[in-house]
């Protein structure tokens, strides 16, 4: 697996030079994704549209809000093909499993 992202992420710096981060810059990337990652959260579609909970906080509000963003993102663009909980496509999925 490992082995398999390094692949991938030398095929992509070879077709295009990635900008310089300040180190400054990247620290600060380091500790967001470590504060993400004791973040937990749930999106579900109400009305319509989709909403997002923190189940469990990391300890900073903006940090959570950077996790639900990125949440309902990536939900948007997977709706097509997801059957989200609450939905009729997801009800019907439900009852064929039973």
């Amino acid at each position: 697996m490992i082995l398999t992202l390094t692949l991938v992420a030398l095929i992509g710096a070879q077709a295009e030079v990635a900008p310089s981060v300040d180190p400054e810059s990247e620290a600060d990337i380091v500790v967001l994704a470590r504060r993400l990652d004791s973040w937990r959260g749930r999106a579900r579609e109400r009305n319509g549209a989709l909403e997002c909970q923190s189940i469990q906080t990391s300890g900073d509000r903006d940090v959570d809000q950077i996790g639900c963003n990125a949440m309902i993102i990536c939900m948007t663009q997977l709706r097509p093909t997801l059957a989200l909980p609450g939905s009729e496509r997801n009800r019907n999925r439900r009852r064929a499993l039973q």
